[in-house]
């Protein structure tokens, strides 16, 4: 569970990043409603890199929905 914890986050260090310098540049351009879905965005990386890792035998299903 390390290794993928750990690629989590260095993910979410790069998508930081990433929406840091989009926003950066969008906002003075007045991009209002991409600059809306790209705050959004990144309010769900914050919190998700605020979450406390997962139990190791916890596992999701994902067919059929």
């Amino acid at each position: 569970m390390n290794g993928v914890r750990t690629l989590l986050s260095t993910d979410n260090e790069v998508s930081l990043a990433w929406l840091e310098g989009a926003l950066q540049r969008l906002r003075p351009e007045g991009q209002k409603k991409i600059v809306g879905y790209l705050e959004a965005v990144l309010e769900e990386i914050v919190f998700e890199t605020k979450m406390p890792p997962r139990p190791s035998g916890l596992t999701f299903r994902t067919e059929g929905l």
